[in-house]
């Protein structure tokens, strides 16, 4: 295709607009790629996740502290490729990786992603 994309992995907030994204890219003539589309992440009062709704920036994360392994770990733990207490290796994570059982649920944020 003329971007290279083939797979595509976004929140389910944007389902409902992916009929009119493949008709688009179909009478453009552009390759569709496959989408999948993922739960989002939600606030404490299940409101999505989004920077003017508390989140946390990268760079904020980076100021306090928080390190790529934790929010790797975090990501793992909420789609079910690790337990609680395990941080696995990228690796391991790839291993594990199966987009058909990623899990339908909305997941709600760590504290160290929510602006206190």
């Amino acid at each position: 295709g003329l971007q290279s994309v083939t797979d595509v992995v976004r929140g389910d907030d944007l389902l409902a607009s992916t009929p009119r994204h493949l008709m688009l890219q179909r009478r453009l003539g552009i390759d569709t790629p496959s989408y999948l589309h993922i739960p989002l992440v939600n606030g404490s009062d299940g409101e999505r996740l989004a920077k003017s709704h508390g989140a946390t920036t990268l760079r904020e994360l980076r100021d306090a502290g928080t390190t790529t392994a934790d929010v790797v770990t975090w990501i793992a733990r909420s789609l079910d490729l690790a337990t609680a207490t395990e941080t696995p290796s990228l690796d391991q994570l790839v291993g594990r990786f199966d987009p058909a059982a990623l899990p339908r649920r909305a997941v709600e944020a760590p504290d160290f992603i929510r602006r206190r």
